[in-house]
């Protein structure tokens, strides 16, 4: 079938394997010379690919397993079907596959392609009657971190392994889903990974079936349905790629809050450049982590009624989970500035950012206009530089939240509206500073 060198393989013609496995020896290099693999898979042992990008050489029916050293990986590779129903699952993972956690390889999904895929899971979609739960106050209070963890694991559609990067200018698309639950990719302790691109990766907010509740008896439907969700990763670049339409939050990046986590816990190191973050139901982009830039950034319809957004409804929500079981947690050194916002619920949310000792400002927010309502509650360390603030959200909130905000900083901020009370009682107490801020009108 394939003519053998010592430490290589040349595909010279089409070959069709009728459902067997072809085991490449450790190291070996497959070269294709003008033919095509398909039905049946191919497991590599550290394993090398040579071919042209431009150049199909396998079929719709081919598997990749094992563990692949590949340096350039072209999605043009793989035969695909245009055809609007045809599910693209198992040609991405076999892109990924030739990728390896300790191999530095670069995936190319190049224009004109649109991937639509399915949620493995296709169940029961009232996952909260499956979880456990302890009875808080007289109620139910379900432990939402358990679909985190493995047995929830054909939640998880893809996972991008460490040391890859990745030039997307295709679509990713997930099909509709009743589930109120999923993580389009799920990363893990993953680090050194970027994403960049002009291409589009797309949950399902707009077209979600609301058919089943996750909770029975209720009119709750989830609201975990992430598109990039990363729990204590390192070194993440994401940068001019549109993520959008997520059930619950387009990205997180977070540390992790999951019990049996025996190890480091936090998360370190993300940049986010030019990235275009649409119509998240929860949040655009959630943030529980140390040294991260946001710069130049696009919100826009987070949280909006139009895709029944779901608490906080925010943009960008600065929100550790779980800091006050896990202290380590806590977020420091994020700047985020030159954003703009358009149409989101809230522009920005935040609830206990980090440690109350920490003693200079985790997150610096510089040159950003927020059009649609902050929300700030019982945060230390914050700091506003020369930005416009339509105003606060004390819709469903009193003053006297405020009360545990502490070391919090406007400096030449302009407020469209402030209530005298807010600025009064809170902002100008204790170690938080307004200075140098216009406010156009008092309520």
């Amino acid at each position: 079938m394939i003519d053998s060198f010592p430490d290589s393989f040349v595909v010279k013609r089409d070959y069709v394997l009728n459902g067997q496995n072809i085991i490449l020896p450790k190291g070996y290099v497959l070269k294709f010379s003008g033919g095509t693999i398909d039905e049946g898979s191919m497991t590599g042992t550290k394993s090398k690919i040579i071919a042209s990008k431009d150049k199909n050489i396998f079929g719709l029916d081919i598997k990749i397993k094992g563990s692949w050293n590949v340096d350039f990986i072209y999605d043009q590779w793989f035969k695909f079907d245009t055809s609007r129903d045809f599910v693209s699952n198992t040609i991405i993972e076999n892109i990924l596959s030739l990728t390896d956690d300790n191999y530095k390889s670069h995936i190319y999904f190049g224009k004109g392609r649109i991937y639509y895929f399915n949620l493995p899971y296709n169940g029961r979609a009232d996952l909260g009657e499956v979880i456990s739960y302890n009875i808080v106050g007289g109620k139910k209070k379900r432990n939402y971190n358990e679909l985190y963890g493995k047995k929830f694991d054909n939640l998880k559609v893809f996972t991008i392994p460490s040391n890859t990067s990745i030039t997307l200018d295709a679509e990713l698309c997930l099909n509709p889903t009743k589930q109120g639950v999923y993580f389009i990719f799920w990363e893990y302790g993953k680090k050194n990974v970027l994403i960049e691109g002009s291409g589009v990766i797309r949950g399902d907010s707009q077209t979600h079936i609301f058919a089943e509740t996750f909770n029975a008896d209720s009119k709750y439907y989830g609201e975990l349905g992430n598109v990039i969700n990363c729990f204590k990763c390192s070194n993440f670049i994401i940068k001019g790629i549109t993520v959008a339409d997520a059930f619950g939050d387009c990205i997180v990046f977070q540390g992790a809050n999951l019990a049996e986590e025996k190890g480091r816990r936090w998360a370190d190191g993300l940049k986010l450049e030019n990235v275009r973050i649409l119509n998240a139901r929860r949040n655009g982009v959630t943030i529980g982590a140390r040294n991260v830039s946001i710069k130049n950034c696009y919100f826009k319809g987070c949280g909006s009624d139009v895709i029944k957004g779901t608490p906080p409804r925010s943009a960008i929500d600065f929100e550790p989970d779980d800091l006050d079981v896990y202290p380590d947690l806590y977020i420091d050194s994020v700047v985020m500035q030159n954003c703009v916002f358009e149409n989101n619920y809230i522009d920005v949310n935040s609830f206990k950012v980090t440690k109350e000792d920490l003693g200079h400002p985790a997150v610096t927010i510089r040159n950003c206009s927020f059009h649609s309502p902050i929300h700030i509650n019982t945060s230390s360390w914050m700091r506003f530089e020369n930005c416009y603030i339509e105003r606060f959200n004390t819709e469903n909130y009193k003053a006297s939240v405020f009360v545990g905000t502490n070391d919090f900083a406007f400096l030449n901020c302009t407020f469209g509206s402030l209530q005298r009370n807010l600025q009064a009682k809170v902002y100008l107490q204790g170690r938080n500073k307004f200075e140098n801020c216009k406010v156009l009108k008092y309520d």
